[in-house]
């Protein structure tokens, strides 16, 4: 998964250095010491209002996701960002994508 996510993550940056960003300060978030957090949770405020950077949102949302797919770790919130972007996001990389359960998450990556 690391060599797909670093490809992925410097065919996003390409495209768009913010949308890159944007990923980076959602998926990887400090707590309160400055420690990076694990602890994305669907369905909380920092998931569903997400990350604003240089006009681009980066946020999932999933209300009606089962208990056992809401909870996203970092790896794989930066992982499936940056394929979104790279992959199935427009010239800017700017789109969505469903994962989890049932395909109960949508992320999206929107210029705002």
């Amino acid at each position: 998964m690391l060599a797909a996510d670093y490809q992925n993550g410097v065919t996003c940056g390409a495209k768009n250095p913010a949308v890159n960003m944007a990923i980076d300060n959602f998926c990887n978030r400090e707590n309160a010491q400055h420690q990076v957090t694990n602890n994305l949770t669907i369905g909380l405020p920092w998931a569903r209002n997400g990350v604003l950077h240089d006009g681009f949102k980066v946020n999932i949302v999933g209300p009606t996701c089962p208990a056992n797919s809401r909870w996203v770790p970092a790896k794989y919130c930066n992982a499936q960002f940056h394929y979104l972007c790279a992959n199935a996001g427009g010239p800017m990389g700017a789109g969505t994508m469903e994962f989890g359960a049932g395909s109960c998450q949508e992320w999206r990556i929107s210029r705002v």
